[in-house]
């Protein structure tokens, strides 16, 4: 029976994106979204159960919620607002799962002005589980340097405690006073 425990590793992941100010044939292209949504829970080494919930609004917003084997995962867009507002969010356990990988892909997909990005762990790290999350902020921009590197976008970053990571990116190019004070940039 321990040696049972010993492999399951209860270890949350959890990714949170907020996107704003992307353009709006984009956001109205439920069938891109939805690939979008899919592609991204792929590249994070999840795997969606049985069918995903995709309702479209009637305003053109979408909610996309899908069960994991890991958790689970959901994508919702606003496209009403201004500036236009869309969020991502997976939550995953194991040591295979890596949500922080699909970061860049969302990005380049949806083509925000800004994204807000929340990296979380939660739960137990049992020893000898072979999970792994970087022990400072440094080291997971580094780890995951690609995801950050992104033509016209800058990063900034901290740490809110141990394990909680808060990041911003901005595409310098396009910026505007509404996504910078939604982002925290104006102050």
């Amino acid at each position: 029976m321990e040696k049972e425990e010993k492999k399951f590793n209860p270890v949350e992941k959890n990714l949170y994106m907020s996107f704003y100010d992307s353009p709006l044939e984009i956001l109205f292209n439920h069938d891109y979204i939805a690939e979008t949504v899919f592609e991204a829970i792929k590249m994070s080494k999840a795997t969606i159960i049985d069918k995903p919930i995709v309702h479209p609004f009637p305003n053109r917003a979408i909610s996309i919620v899908c069960g994991l084997i890991e958790s689970d995962a959901a994508f919702h867009s606003t496209p009403e607002t201004q500036p236009t507002y869309c969020s991502y969010r997976i939550n995953t356990c194991g040591s295979k799962t890596h949500p922080i990988l699909a970061v860049r892909y969302l990005i380049e997909r949806l083509k925000p002005v800004g994204v807000e990005v929340s990296y979380f762990k939660r739960g137990m790290d049992l020893i000898n589980t072979g999970h792994i999350f970087p022990k400072s902020i440094e080291n997971l921009v580094k780890k995951y340097e690609n995801q950050f590197a992104i033509q016209d976008y800058k990063l900034n970053y901290k740490e809110l405690q141990q394990f909680d990571y808060e990041f911003v990116l901005y595409n310098q190019k396009t910026l505007n006073s509404n996504v910078a004070r939604e982002l925290g940039l104006d102050s």
